[in-house]
């Protein structure tokens, strides 16, 4: 029975198995670590859509803060307009967009050259950037 033991253990491939349980780990890692991913190509996408042709962006960062186990994303920007009319439809443009989670335009200046210079800053869905689901939509484009 001894004999008819090992035979049937070698026949599992103790290497091979090993080697699946090594590769199993290393698909989990990956996993994890795709699951926490974020794409920003959609925020340029949005913002794409949603800005006026007379409002330009001249600075644009974001920061990644992690609240209660859920990543934030805040986008933080510069712009420069015409007047203060297209700041305020601006504004109105953001507001409906149901990606961007409070926009603020602050700190609105004229230039020397009578243009509009302000702040905006946004939370953005986290939904919206995860890179599984950016995949995914892009996949189903194609």
């Amino acid at each position: 029975m001894q004999d008819q033991l090992t035979t049937a253990k070698n026949r599992f491939e103790p290497a091979k198995i090993a080697e699946l349980q090594v590769l199993d780990k290393r698909l989990q890692a990956a996993s994890e670590i795709l699951g926490k991913h974020i794409a920003i190509t959609p925020i340029f996408q949005a913002l794409q859509a949603v800005t006026m042709k007379s409002v330009q962006y001249t600075n644009f960062g974001y920061s990644l803060t992690n609240d209660k186990g859920s990543t934030q994303i805040l986008v933080t920007m510069k712009g420069i307009t015409v007047g203060y009319l297209p700041v305020a439809l601006q504004a109105d443009l953001f507001a409906k967009n149901k990606n961007f989670i409070d926009p603020v335009f602050s700190n609105l200046n004229l230039d020397d050259k009578g243009n509009v210079l302000f702040d905006l800053n946004f939370s953005v869905d986290p939904s919206f950037v995860d890179y599984k689901q950016t995949l995914l939509t892009a996949s189903a484009g194609n």
